[in-house]
């Protein structure tokens, strides 16, 4: 009864602590587009949400009181500039006005980690093959690619709906997440075409094919299974031959 007792009394002493160290750092509040601390003079804003901290101090360094909502307290990111690199509890990065997240193809990855979650996330694949990391992150940044609004089911009337997972390249202190998809057909995008016999192809270096459907002609490209998908941009990148290797029909 007493070890119980204790218990409770330490976990009210810590909760209460931690309301007494978030009471005690500044506020930030939305000016002109940035979060401003004016007690550091610092502005701040979000990064792409693709972007999260991979580990933070646990030790409140400001808050953000928004106009609708509860308040989000942010924290250093670790191995990181503590007065111009934050996060939130939910490891989503806020930076300094000024400074800027390393691109994709800027940043130092060994791993990259797919991810899925159901209550929570665990991971299903860990690629740490230089030649597959550096192939995703080349396909990502020069590799040919359409929009997801584009994507056409073969009888032009049923909607996609893929196994979804994150797949996260992890750095030193930031990872860059981006979904994972997996079609159980053929991705492919349907574009009318007036001249048959006369077809340029809208993205080369893609299979193309000539289909009819209700007296109308269509080039069909093919864009296989596995796509890597930008949410905030809305964009795919096939990543047929890197991915579906490590995927058999159980995962």
């Amino acid at each position: 009864m007493k070890t119980r007792l204790f218990k409770t009394l330490s976990l009210c002493f810590a909760l209460l602590m931690l309301l007494v160290s978030c009471s005690k750092v500044p506020t930030m509040k939305m000016k002109d587009g940035v979060y401003v601390n004016k007690k550091t003079k610092t502005s701040y804003t979000h990064a792409s949400a693709c972007y999260r901290a991979n580990e933070y101090v646990d030790n409140p360094v400001a808050k953000i009181e928004p106009k609708e909502g509860q308040e989000i307290i942010l924290y250093s990111i670790s191995g990181m500039d503590g007065k111009k690199w934050l996060c939130d509890e939910n490891f989503l990065v806020y930076h300094a006005v000024g400074e800027n997240p390393p691109a994709l193809w800027e940043m130092t990855i060994r791993e990259v980690f797919i991810n899925k979650t159901v209550n929570a996330s665990y991971t299903v694949q860990k690629i740490t093959e230089a030649s597959k990391i550096e192939k995703l992150i080349e396909i990502y940044q020069n590799g040919t690619s359409f929009s997801y609004d584009d994507i056409t089911h073969a009888d032009l009337s049923v909607k996609p709906n893929p196994k979804r997972y994150d797949i996260v390249f992890a750095d030193t202190s930031l990872s860059y997440y981006l979904d994972y998809l997996q079609f159980e057909h053929e991705v492919q995008v349907w574009e009318e075409v007036s001249d048959p016999k006369n077809v340029e192809s809208a993205y080369p270096g893609v299979e193309m094919t000539l289909e009819t459907y209700k007296g109308e002609t269509y080039a069909v490209y093919h864009f296989g299974k596995h796509i890597m998908y930008n949410r905030e941009t809305g964009r795919c990148y096939p990543v047929d031959d890197v991915l579906a290797p490590y995927f058999t029909e159980e995962n």
